[in-house]
């Protein structure tokens, strides 16, 4: 087991504003030291921190919102994810026709009624229509000029969002344009093949229960484990993007976890209130016409990267919150763990 003893006491050197002393020395007062207690500050992991240090956290982090433009950040994530959403749409759809029949994609965007949007949910399905209808050679085709197409939106949407998470750190980005590009384009590689893999579970799974001849209980729990999976599956791409998208030291699983936990419930749950509100109260038609669908769809692109950012900056409020050392590898003090949030103490609120 590795010696925690030669773990500073205090803050260390860091830019950031919301950080508590003026160096890597500064003392606490005896009387601050006694408000400190019990808040965390000497957590190895977010589950042994005190109820009044998560309230400091969700404080920072509400704080940061609007100061930061998390907003603003989410809409650019939006937008290149709106150019590649299409391209892979038509990806799936033609990689389902070499291996099943492509009308599985349009029942199980029909599937999805009710849990998203009707109006987005039915401009992706006229994209799916009309793919369905082109000839395999032709289908083929779509599906290689698709994925180059939506490797590359994709791609620009994973940069803006890793831009995203190093603001969540309050970390400039130090890795020259190869790396930056390289760390994209892997990202965007290894989440596009997870998606598929979920949305190959989501078009694979009715079919397969039918082939098996399962029905009652048993093709209840296939049907709702199929989502369970999806939402394992969307917590370890949300982990795997909050660990390696900031440029600084990667920080422990157990610092990543709770942000991709939280992240997942919150995107569920949103989903589901965004699909009522629009159904119930949402009157986009008159202002939008045609386009209504799209702009919904925009909207919940956005919904969707805003909740990624809440995460991060989630994960890098925890770790600001502790001053034991948070970031992968051996223990080091304050101020030589190459990471921001780890490097430097946040403020009680």
């Amino acid at each position: 087991m590795q010696d925690r003893r030669g773990e500073g006491p205090g803050p260390g050197v860091g830019a950031n504003p919301h950080s508590e002393g003026e160096g890597p020395t500064a003392p606490a007062a005896p009387d601050a030291a006694g408000q400190e207690r019990g808040r965390g500050r000497e957590a190895w992991r977010p589950d042994q921190i005190h109820p009044a240090g998560w309230r400091d956290i969700w404080l920072r982090v509400s704080g940061r919102i609007g100061r930061e433009l998390v907003p603003l950040v989410a809409a650019g994530v939006a937008f290149f994810g709106m150019l590649a959403l299409f391209p892979a749409i038509a990806m799936l759809v033609s990689l389902a026709g070499l291996f099943f029949d492509p009308e599985l994609v349009i029942d199980q965007i029909d599937a999805l009624d009710g849990l998203a949007p009707a109006e987005p949910l039915g401009v992706v399905r006229d994209q799916a229509v009309e793919l369905v209808s082109q000839a395999p050679g032709q289908a083929t085709a779509t599906a290689v000029i698709s994925l180059a197409l939506s490797l590359f939106w994709a791609s620009r949407g994973i940069d803006n969002l890793v831009s995203g998470i190093n603001m969540a750190h309050a970390e400039d980005e130090s890795r020259n344009i190869i790396m930056r590009n390289l760390v994209s384009l892997g990202l965007t590689a290894v989440l596009t093949a997870m998606a598929l893999a979920a949305l190959a579970l989501a078009v694979a799974a009715p079919p397969a229960a039918e082939a098996l001849g399962l029905s009652g209980w048993t093709d209840t729990i296939v049907s709702v484990g199929r989502w369970l999976v999806l939402g394992l599956l969307s917590m370890a791409a949300l982990g795997l993007l909050y660990r390696y998208a900031p440029a600084r030291r990667p920080p422990r699983w157990s610092w990543v976890t709770p942000g991709a936990v939280i992240a997942t419930a919150l995107w569920l749950g949103s989903s589901v209130l965004f699909a009522l509100f629009v159904r119930n109260f949402g009157s986009y038609q008159p202002t939008y016409g045609a386009l209504a669908g799209v702009v919904i769809l925009l909207l919940y692109i956005w919904m969707t990267a805003f909740v990624v950012l809440l995460g991060a900056l989630l994960n890098a409020e925890m770790e600001h919150q502790s001053r034991r050392d948070t970031t992968r590898g051996r223990v080091r003090p304050m101020g030589e763990r190459n990471a921001e949030m780890a490097d430097t103490l946040g403020r009680k609120p």
